[in-house]
C-alpha cells in the first residue's frame, strides 16, 4: 500500500487517487547488437549487464584450439 505520508484508514480497501499523471518522452531506447557479436569489435564489458549474480565480461581466448580461434571472448 502506498504510503506518501497518508495513513488512510490503515485497511486493504484503503484507496488512493492520483490526479496530474502526465506522459512525458523518455530517454531514447539503446541501440540493438547485430549478431553474431564480434568482441574484437567495440564491445567492452560496460555493453553486457550482470543479473542473478552472474558477471558478464570480455576476456582473451584461454582456449584458442580448433575452430575456437578468437583472440577474445565474452
Amino acid at each position: 500500500m502506498f504510503d506518501f505520508g497518508n495513513l488512510g484508514n490503515g485497511m486493504a480497501s484503503s484507496a488512493f487517487f492520483f490526479d496530474d499523471i502526465q506522459q512525458v518522452v523518455g530517454l531514447p531506447a539503446p541501440s540493438l547488437l547485430s549478431l553474431p557479436v564480434n568482441f574484437k569489435s567495440g564491445i567492452v564489458s560496460s555493453d553486457f549487464l550482470d543479473f542473478s549474480g552472474a558477471v558478464g565480461s570480455v576476456i582473451l581466448n584461454p582456449y584458442m584450439t580448433g575452430i575456437n580461434t578468437s583472440s577474445k571472448v565474452g
